[in-house]
């Protein structure tokens, strides 16, 4: 509230968000305002992709307009892929992935579409009603090639893209 950056790396857990700072978190702020948010695998890259983002939000406001439409865009596109991956993905999808089936049963092919078939209406229930709706007043969202980079469930890979509405 007094215009200062605030970046948060959540460390509680290895590999994956903390539901009970998050869910929270995204009904009191604007996530439009944060300088930078990751929950990694390690606290390491957790903290070392926050450090990154933050330090961009500082150069980008010593060294240009606050307003540069592609720092903008890009910090947010940091930030929805990290909240999907980090909370959506690791905090809840792929715990309900790996309750219900035994991935090492399934084919590439069937555990991709397990994936997808839980994720993406996840995903589009945090954008349309659980805490990522403020996204939306300012940007158009889309999740496109979702992948599972080493055929496990332990890490997910997907492309978003942002577009701004005027």
């Amino acid at each position: 509230k007094d215009g200062k950056p605030v970046a948060i790396a959540d460390l509680a857990y290895a590999n994956g968000a903390d539901p009970a700072m998050v869910i929270p978190l995204l009904s009191q702020i604007d996530i439009n305002c944060l300088a930078g948010f990751a929950a990694w695998n390690t606290a390491g890259n957790t903290i070392g992709t926050v450090v990154a983002q933050a330090a961009m939000v500082h150069l980008r406001r010593l060294n240009s307009d606050e307003s540069d439409n592609i720092a903008v865009k890009e910090l947010m596109e940091q930030l929805i892929l990290r909240l999907l991956e980090d909370f959506v993905y690791q905090s809840i999808v792929r715990q309900e992935v790996r309750n219900r089936y035994d991935e090492s049963k399934l084919s590439r092919e069937e555990l991709l579409t397990v994936v997808k078939e839980n994720f993406v209406p996840e995903a589009e229930g945090y954008f349309r009603e659980k805490g990522f709706e403020n996204i939306f007043s300012q940007w158009e969202v889309r999740i496109e090639n979702i992948f599972l980079p080493w055929n496990r469930t332990f890490e997910i890979g997907m492309d978003i893209s942002l577009k701004p509405k005027h």
